[in-house]
Formats: C-alpha cells, structure tokens, sequence
C-alpha cells in the first residue's frame, strides 16, 4: 500500500502553515480510506513538526560560518531541499517536487519497502510514481485550461493550488503551463547517508591532511557524501568507481593507475590525492569554488562554456545556461555539497549520536620486485582478508588468480607489522607479474594508443604485410601494448637477441637525432628502443633525474653530416617534382570503402575529393568512379613504393621556421599532411619554430612518384 501527502515548505510561519492546512490526495475515493481521512492529516503534519527531540535542538555549525569560501547567499531553497532528502525522507518515500523551484513539494509517495527488493518490486514502484506524476500533470493541465479559480476543483487541484500560494507564487495559467512539464521524482536517503556518516571516521582524518597538504578547504573531503556516501567499494552505471566516482579517464589524467588488476580509483587515499589535484585545478581555471564544485559533475570544459556565457556567477549560470548535458544532477550539485556539509557537521542533530567507524592506522611498504600473496600472508595476523581491506586498489583478479603482488606500488600493511613485513619482502623471490609489459627485443616496438598497422609501416619505413608476415597476423586488429616485430629494425635481418643483435643494430640503424616523449614513455624504455644508455641521454640533455614528460624534445644523438641520399631535397627540387607529378587519376570504388577511407589510402582529405568530383554528400557506390587529385595520387603512388619491404629507407629532417605549418612543409616536400604526423608521432596540428622535424625521403623522391 502507498501513501500520498502533500509538504510544505520549512521556510513558512507556523501561523500560514496553519490557514493553509488542507486534506490529502485520496488515493481510493470508493473505499473505506475516506474513514481515515484525519489519519491522513495527522500524516501530513509530519512533515512540518520536528518528529524527534535531536530535531529540535539548535545545529552548532553553519553555513555562515564557511560563506567566505562557499557562499550560501540565494541556495537556501535548493539546500533546504536536499537537507529534508538527506535527513527527513527514507529510501521508501518518494518526492514529487518541480525541477527548477525546489520549495514546491506537490507529493511525498511512500511505499511499503525501500527501492530495489526485488526487480518486480521495483517495477511497481516505477510505474506508481509514473501514474502520480501523470496525474498531477493533467490537474495542472486542467487548471491552465479552466484557470486559477476553477468551480469544482478535485482534491489534486486542491492541493497543487495550495503548494503554489504557500511559496509565495501567483497561480495563473502560464505559470501552470510552466510546472506542468516540471514535476520530478526525488527518492530519500536519510539511510544511505546515515551509513554514509559512519563509514566516514575510518579515512575522514587522512583525507582532511590531504587536503590541507595540498592547501584545500577540508569542507570539500564532505564531498564523497553526494557522490557514493563513502561507499569504498562503489561502482556506477556509467564506469565511475571510489568514493570520489573517478572515471578511468579523469582517474589516468590525475595520476591514478587504472588497469585489471589494480585500480587505485578504489583507493580512498590516492582518490583523494587525486580529487585534491582535480579540485585544485579547477578552482585554478574556473576562479571559484561554487564553479569549481560543479565542474566535479559537469566538467571543467563545460563549466569554463557557462562561465564565459554568463559571469562566475554560479546562481545566474543555473538559471540561463542552457545544454542538454547541464540539467538537474549538475544545477543541484552544489548545493547538495553545502547541506551534506551542515548535516555532516551537526549528524547529531539529525540522526542522534552515532558510533562512527575507527581510523585506519597502517604503514607503507614500497615493494621493490613482485612477489607472491603468500609472502606477506604467512605472518601471523596477516590474512588475506585483512591484506584486502587495506589495500582496496588491488582488484578481485590479482587476490583470485595471479596472486601476485606487482612491483612499484605501495601495500599498506597494519600498523605495528611492518617491520616483519619488511624482513619477508627482503627474504622472498622476484615473480614474473602477468600484468607486467612484455619486454621490447631489439627488433620490436610496443604498440601505443592510436596506432595501427599502416601508421607503423610508414614510420619504420616497411609495409603492413611484411609486418604481418613477420608476427603472424591474419588480420590488421592490433592492441595497446602488444609488441611487434619490425622488419629491418635493429638485429633483425641477423636475427640475433640481447647484447650482440643490439650492438650489430645500433651499428646500422642509428638513433635519431631528437624524439619526442610520448605518454607511457620513460628513459629506461626510450634508451632500449634506440640502442643507446640512460646515462648517455642524461648527459645530452643535461637531466639529474630521470623524470621526463610528453612533448618533451630529447637529444638521442650528437649532429652528424647526414649522407647526401638522405638530405631532406630542397624546395627547388620539390617543385620541379611537383611539376613532373601524375595527372590525376581515376578509382573505382570498392565494397566497404568510404570518403574516409579512399583519403587515407591516398593521403588526401574528403574535402579534396568532394571538390573533384562535385559531390555534395559523403554517399558513394560500388562501382563508382572517383577522380583523385594529382597531388594524393602521387601520394598513393609512393604508399605503393614504400609498401615495398626496404631495409636501407631514410628520413630527412626539417627545422620549423616562423609561419610554417604542416600542409605547407609537406606541399614544400611532396609529402601529405598524415605522412609527416606519422613520422613524427604528431597527433594534431600544433608545432612551433625550432621544432625538429622528421621528412620521409623515401615517399618523396621523384625516383619513388616514377615507381
């Protein structure tokens, strides 16, 4: 059974919630429910009088007291909302409020049993909340047909009409027309908060040092309360996980390892390392905290769009910023921050004194080599259980099959055991971790984010077949970090490993003169990949440590004159292989190409094709003729040529000059735009003067256009 009333708002006098009492909504007006009506009433007062003496008593904190960093000023509505839904309203009730004007609360629908008991259960729940919200629809349908003041208005109407007045509003029929299509459905979670509060205490402590460590408001570690209410384990719909809902992407960008095994996201500690750098970075961008807070739901990007459009006013951005992406969740987000804040602050207030969880105390041990679960677990109080809850980063696959702790990261082990810990670490064999990358022999090259075969080929100099010939491929579908054989790399015609084939390579494939750092990227593998020693680049590039970042540009070899057949060949010489360059030619159009597609096979855009052939649209045939421009048929024509397997192919290189851009050095060298990318690893359009550039002579020498 399902009950209905009708709320008003906290903000009203005693003396007006009096004139405006009113009888509730009968759900059953043919039944014996009318008999109860006072039953009802008694209900509905419920919702204005303090249900227990912790109610009644005066918070010892307020939002005033933080307002210099978190304003309150003109969130009272909105804050008053959430408080009643965090504190007031349980997992089986039900609000039905308007979008935009939180204080108009038409119905508070309670069930029998809480969300999610069984799927059936569920469904029911749906479909009653549904048909509530169609009714109230078609009530405030009808009073915009018949206004205001209609003769016989039914009990819904009743109700509606005092909701509206109560909050201070005029009724007349364009309002109804607004709030008509305004009704939303709010479920309580006085429980989940509750338990939220409780789970707090175990990393509260250490959380607040972080934030302070990184100079940060300690108010914001409130902030897991709106996300998963402190539930470590957490996971939503949409891939985020922790208590800070980190997303894998967001995770990767603030420093948090997100793979199979582990995924420090779980971690409440490194997350809230990493929500601090997050939070830090965008009150930085955003300017202030209102802003920054709900950049946390809505994105900095998005939020940086609504600042520009409508000031930093967080109050003026949720009421004329429009975007399908900036609705409900991310317009409330902030002020669910402040009342999770408040409540937070006065729990015993509003929920009596609870026994929160004891803090975590524990000490880091840095494993060095990986080694086995059993290593650590063999001491006496340390199950794998207890190893589990303190370390929440390392997944169900490593406790359950590799069982394999990796090298690099931090096991937290309880306080008091470190120092056995430490002894059995020291004493214990290196494994082979299965997460472990492969290692890169000296003729292979791991494959990264964004590359494929063809992108390979035309860096390495060779052909996509060659290179499937050579690994065994049947197909083109490659993966992040498998590792390739090159033909013609380092050792590979000798076929010799380690030392030797490395030395043998290094002797008839230099290293280049300068590479830029690319993610994943550190000196160990760069050093291994060109044949050369970390010391070596060190002393290039003048670096004390080890640490590097993408974009860098580092010094691999000292400058060398370079053979005249790979000098880069001088503009004059471009043009007089432009003038000799093919006419254009025909394609006829094959099952599964696209415009896309024939582009990339001739190095050209769509753009080029679409204006040499007048098409409008991007819809092509089997079959169908398409001229290809002179300049990507030649393009086409040197794929050809390299996708010849040779083992003597070399680059020419280019130092970029002021007003230079990727089209015009590749027009001035007889290249495309996507060979030069490729080349040098470029993944959009961005150089600057001095830059370095890697030229493919093998694809623009006119010996290769007359192949």
């Amino acid at each position: 059974m399902t009950k209905t009333r009708f709320a008003f708002p906290e903000e009203i006098s005693p003396a007006r919630k009096e004139s405006l009492k009113f009888g509730p909504v009968q759900l059953y007006p043919n039944s014996a429910m009318h008999r109860l009506t006072w039953l009802w009433v008694l209900t509905g007062l419920l919702l204005v009088i303090p249900s227990s003496p912790a109610l009644a008593q005066s918070p010892n904190f307020s939002l005033t007291q933080i307002a210099d960093r978190f304003p309150s000023k003109g969130y009272e509505p909105r804050v008053a909302f959430w408080r009643a839904v965090f504190t007031r309203y349980g997992a089986n009730q039900v609000v039905l409020h308007d979008t935009d004007d939180l204080r108009l609360i038409y119905e508070v629908v309670e069930f029998k049993d809480g969300f999610g008991r069984s799927r059936a259960a569920s469904r029911r729940q749906r479909r009653t909340v549904r048909a509530r919200i169609h009714r109230l629809s078609v009530a405030m349908n009808r009073l915009r047909t018949h206004g205001p003041n209609p003769k016989n208005p039914d009990a819904v109407q009743r109700g509606i009409l005092k909701v509206v007045r109560s909050a201070g509003l005029q009724p007349s029929r364009s309002l109804f027309r607004k709030l008509r299509h305004n009704i939303h459905a709010q479920r309580g979670v006085k429980e989940r908060f509750r338990k939220g509060i409780i789970r707090s205490g175990r990393y509260l402590a250490t959380m607040e040092a972080i934030f302070e460590k990184h100079g940060l408001p300690k108010e914001l570690v409130r902030l897991p309360h709106v996300e998963s209410s402190f539930n470590y384990a957490s996971r939503s719909s949409k891939g985020a996980a922790g208590i800070w809902q980190f997303m894998p992407r967001t995770g990767r960008a603030y420093k948090l390892r997100v793979g199979r095994t582990v995924d420090e996201r779980l971690d409440p500690i490194a997350a809230t390392d990493g929500a601090a750098r997050y939070l830090k970075d965008a009150y930085r961008k955003l300017g202030n905290w209102p802003l920054a807070i709900t950049s946390y739901n809505h994105g900095q990007a998005g939020m940086a769009r609504a600042k520009r459009r409508h000031g930093p006013n967080l109050l003026n951005v949720i009421d004329k910023y429009r975007s399908r992406s900036f609705r409900y969740a991310s317009k409330n987000f902030y002020a669910e921050f402040l009342a999770a804040v408040e409540v937070s602050e006065n729990y015993r207030t509003y929920f009596g004194p609870l026994e929160l969880m004891s803090p975590i105390r524990y000490q880091d041990i840095h494993l060095d080599k990986s080694v086995r679960v059993t290593t650590f677990t063999a001491i006496e109080g340390l199950s794998q259980d207890v190893l589990r809850q303190y370390n929440p980063q390392f997944r169900r696959r490593l406790w359950t099959r590799s069982r394999v702790l990796p090298a690099g990261f931090t096991l937290r082990i309880p306080a008091g055991r470190a120092d056995e810990a430490r002894v059995a670490l020291a004493q214990a064999p290196a494994v082979r971790w299965r997460g472990a990358p492969a290692k890169v022999p000296p003729d292979g090259y791991r494959i990264r984010s964004g590359d494929s075969l063809t992108v390979i080929a035309q860096r390495f100099g060779t052909s996509v077949k060659a290179i499937q010939r050579l690994n065994d491929l049947d197909g083109t579908r490659i993966y992040a970090g498998q590792v390739l054989r090159i033909p013609g790399l380092r050792g590979a015609s000798s076929g010799q490993g380690g030392s030797a084939g490395r030395a043998s390579a290094s002797s008839s494939s230099p290293a280049p003169a300068s590479y830029r750092v690319r993610r994943g990227d550190s000196l160990s593998v760069i050093a291994q990949r060109f044949g050369t020693s970390i010391g070596a680049i060190k002393r290039m590039n003048s670096l004390r440590g080890s640490r590097i970042h993408p974009g860098q540009v580092l010094k691999l070899s000292e400058p060398a004159k370079a053979p005249e057949k790979t000098a880069v060949p001088a503009p004059a010489a471009s043009a007089k292989a432009e003038a000799q360059a093919p006419q254009p030619k025909l394609y006829r159009v094959r099952r599964g190409d696209s415009l896309i597609v024939i582009a990339r096979r001739f190095g050209t855009t769509v753009g080029e094709i679409r204006r040499a052939n007048r098409l409008k649209g991007s819809r092509i045939v089997v079959g169908q003729r398409l001229t290809i421009p002179a300049r990507a048929a030649a393009n086409g024509n040197r794929r050809t040529a390299v996708s010849q397997p040779t083992s003597g192919a070399a680059n020419g290189r280019y130092r970029v000059r002021r007003g230079d851009s990727l089209g015009s050095i590749a027009r001035k060298f007889g290249v495309s735009v996507r060979q030069l990318r490729a080349a040098n690893s470029i993944r959009g359009h961005l150089i600057h003067p001095g830059q370095t550039l890697i030229v493919p002579t093998n694809a623009a020498t006119p010996k290769a256009d007359k192949q």
